[in-house]
């Protein structure tokens, strides 16, 4: 079983970057699809063949994913199922770009320019900064400060029962980081030295503050991700990746990865010396770094070969109850006094006894079987080539901005594809850019020849 799970997972490896050097030629750039892509590689063609290497090796946390053995043929339907999901995503991607909603969204990028005045760029900034900001404040009073807050992420992230009628703000905080993204458009467009000033000191204090935010909520994915967001920017804007900027990203990347679990761990009711024994660890087996940040990425594929052997036997169907469940938990059920059932997520750890994530192709399968999952990942196409056409990779900076923010999320949840992580975890931005594009004005194009600039940032032919 396991010659066979690997030879598919080199299939599978093969259609991937087969048909991404196929558009190598048509996107210069970075895009929904080739992020996607990439995360999808790695989780369900790399990992399934590294974690065969990993046999009798003391791996401690991560010693759950030999919960089944990797010869049995719950892995083999895993590795077809990949394949499945992959060709289903990028026929629901496809079918999109090609037909009606494509074509409508191409021809407005093609005839239309969004822009934004600049004071209601400046009041959107400062009224998702002041949202972020008295948030984060609030919820440091109630969990004792900040210097609790700081020192003790680990255990109020590990946390299952309320801790605080006011915890769940922390959540809201990171709208900050929409804030600094505005911030940033201004900033650059701006011409005047005072208001160059003021919008610079805005992006600094709204930029320290996500990071603050985001160290807090415990995620070294929506941590790396912020960061990885200007990144990506910088590449847009410049239509290439400057090489210092990649080395930077990558080795933050890498040292989010290998440290990160530690830092957050590393709390005032933990004595041992976490971040010591990782580098010892590191120092001593310099291979046990790819070991450690491939399986960082391992939890998709062995959750799906988990999942089929609970479901439906262990797990029954749940039909896409965690779709609404997902909107559901957006509320403050301590504060309204809420009781909601389990999420998906929950009942499989409860089953694993480890809190693991659910993946998309998971996701989908647990809701309704394989049909299940090619529809989530049709779906999950549909919305990969909807974000596409809509946000240009060019022009306007705070769209260029939110494209980058919204590729990442998007990719990620290749990984994170429970509804109730994937809302909980892009509230801030999806609200964020629902207000930005409802408050933009789009104008019509003219016919005539030359180049008009709009919005002071963006060049588009006539």
């Amino acid at each position: 079983m396991e010659e066979f799970a690997t030879l598919i997972a080199l299939v599978l490896a093969g259609i991937i970057v087969t048909h991404e050097s196929l558009r190598v030629g048509k996107c210069t750039q970075i895009d929904f699809l080739m992020g996607a892509s990439l995360l999808y590689l790695i989780c369900y063609s790399i990992v399934p063949i590294f974690v065969q290497t990993l046999k009798d090796r003391d791996l401690g946390f991560w010693n759950w994913i030999f919960r089944l053995s990797f010869n049995r043929r719950e892995y083999l339907s895993a590795s077809l199922l990949s394949v499945a999901g992959y060709l289903a995503i990028i026929a629901g991607f496809y079918a999109t770009k090609y037909g009606p909603v494509g074509k409508t969204l191409r021809d407005r990028s093609a005839n239309t320019a969004w822009f934004i005045p600049e004071t209601l760029k400046v009041t959107i900034a400062f009224f998702f900064g002041l949202v972020g900001i008295v948030s984060l404040f609030i919820y440091a009073n109630e969990v004792g400060g900040f210097a609790i807050m700081v020192q003790s992420v680990g255990f109020f992230r590990n946390q299952t029962e309320a801790y605080s009628d006011f915890g769940f703000l922390i959540k809201v905080a990171p709208f900050a980081s929409v804030s600094s993204y505005v911030f940033w458009d201004v900033f650059t467009s701006s011409t005047g030295n005072l208001r160059k000033g003021l919008y610079g000191i805005g992006f600094w204090l709204m930029f320290m503050a996500s990071l603050l935010i985001l160290y807090s909520l415990g995620g070294r994915v929506q941590f790396g991700f912020y960061l990885l967001v200007f990144v990506i920017y910088v590449s847009f804007r410049r239509r290439r990746l400057p090489k210092a900027y990649a080395i930077i990203g990558g080795i933050c990347f890498v040292a989010i990865v290998l440290f990160g679990k530690e830092v957050i761990s590393q709390n005032v009711y933990v004595s041992d010396d976490l971040i010591g024994s990782a580098w010892e660890e590191l120092s001593t087996d310099p291979l046990s770094g790819i070991r450690k940040i491939l399986l960082e990425f391992s939890f998709p594929f062995i959750t799906l070969g988990n999942i089929l052997d609970l479901v439906p036997n262990e797990l029954g169907y749940r039909w896409f109850v965690d779709v609404p469940l997902g909107f559901a938990y957006l509320l403050p059920k301590p504060l309204l006094g809420l009781t909601l059932p389990p999420t998906v997520t929950m009942a499989y750890d409860d089953y694993m006894d480890v809190p693991i994530p659910i993946d998309l192709l998971s996701f989908g399968y647990t809701s309704m079987g394989a049909a299940g999952m090619i529809l989530v990942c049709l779906a999950y196409g549909f919305v990969l080539c909807v974000a596409d056409c809509y946000f240009p990779a060019h022009g306007n900076k705070t769209l260029v901005l939110l494209r980058a923010a919204w590729l990442l999320y998007l990719s990620a949840q290749v990984m994170y594809g429970s509804p109730q992580h994937a809302l909980v975890a892009g509230f801030p931005l999806l609200v964020g850019t629902l207000v930005i594009v409802l408050c933009g004005r789009c104008k019509m194009l003219s016919n005539t020849t030359g180049k008009q600039v709009l919005d002071g940032n963006r060049y588009v032919p006539a």
